[in-house]
């Protein structure tokens, strides 16, 4: 099943950053193409790393929908742990990087 994976940032404001706005010189609010949960997972993690941001940065995560539904199916957490939608202990794979 294809998915994708929600990629944005909005300013801390715990860092006295603008919250109603992504951080400057950084992309955000768009959809990206992931054929698995564990594509979803890294497409994540290197969207945080690469634009240096901190959990207070995500909010909540990065949403993942069925790319055919258009319905969410969970989120990747600030850590890279997906968490099912419906609270289900899926057994994906773990964070990039373990």
């Amino acid at each position: 099943m294809p998915y994708e994976v929600f990629l944005s940032n909005r300013g801390n404001p715990d860092r006295y950053q603008d919250s109603d706005h992504p951080l400057p010189g950084t992309e955000s609010d768009y959809w990206v193409s992931c054929a698995t949960i564990e594509e979803a997972q890294h497409v994540a993690c290197e969207y945080r790393d690469d634009n240096h941001l901190g959990s207070g940065n995500m909010g909540l995560g990065s949403d993942v929908r069925d790319a055919e539904t258009q319905e969410i199916v969970g989120r990747v957490s600030y850590n890279g742990r997906f968490r099912p939608e419906d609270g289900s202990d899926l057994e994906e794979a773990p964070p990039p990087g373990m």
